[in-house]
């Protein structure tokens, strides 16, 4: 797979693998995060010495990531997720990130690139107390990325006016509970800098994507609506 595919080429990449229909209709909305997701990831491989990363959330940007740079160390942490087979470089790392709020950490040394995406918001857990799990693990002038919803995108707020609640309830699975707390950009800068990260870029984008009429009508009008209406974040920290 090339640097910096496209999100029709991510969905053909997958294309051919035995998912269910929710899997595949999950990788068919998230494919453009992924697009962006990689763009970031390759800006700062491009231009940084980045040696190996730990991808929390073992998911499908993990097979795209040891596609495109087969030469560099794609460790996840997390819960296994079997249909991503790790390389011989590689390990995973069995870990509930909400062990962090008692200081168990995993030894496990330091990493030039942590990745949590759509991880975050599925914490109980402080999320000053990840940030300082994340600061253990990553190494002097490293990089964390964090993509999560943006807790307060238009679709949220019309929901609310009409009263429905914009979460869905948590789920009976541990391992995949649902949505415990979303935060906003300026919550994520702000916790991020009490934990000694500096933000070098951020963004909210309409990278959630379906099919649907509403779906359609809605990325349509956000091109003339701020910034901080549409449904994802995506930020980039710097350890200091």
């Amino acid at each position: 797979m090339r640097t910096n595919p496209s999100a029709q080429e991510i969905i053909e990449y997958f294309a051919n693998w035995d998912l269910d229909a929710e899997s595949r209709e999950y990788i068919n909305a998230h494919a453009w995060r992924y697009q962006y997701l990689l763009e970031e990831i390759d800006e700062l491989i491009q231009n940084n010495q980045i040696t190996n990363i730990l991808d929390i959330g073992c998911a499908y940007q993990t097979e795209l990531l040891r596609q495109i740079y087969p030469e560099l160390i794609v460790d996840t942490l997390g819960f296994e997720d079997v249909r991503f087979k790790t390389r011989h470089i590689d390990k995973h790392i069995e870990y509930d990130l909400n062990q962090a709020q008692n200081k168990q950490y995993p030894q496990i040394g330091k990493y030039d690139l942590v990745i949590m995406a759509e991880v975050i918001e599925h914490l109980y857990t402080a999320p000053s107390l990840i940030f300082d799990f994340m600061y253990h693990i990553i190494a002097p002038a490293g990089f964390l990325i964090i993509q999560t919803p943006n807790a307060v995108g238009l679709p949220k707020r019309l929901k609310m006016l009409i009263g429905k609640h914009p979460f869905e309830m948590l789920r009976e699975d541990m391992k995949n509970p649902g949505h415990y707390r979303e935060y906003t950009l300026s919550e994520l800068i702000q916790i991020g800098a009490d934990q000694r990260f500096q933000v070098i870029s951020s963004s909210i984008k309409n990278d959630f994507r379906s099919h649907t009429t509403s779906n359609n009508l809605y990325n349509f009008v956000s091109h003339i609506l701020p910034a901080s209406l549409k449904r994802g974040i995506t930020i980039t920290y710097k350890k200091i």
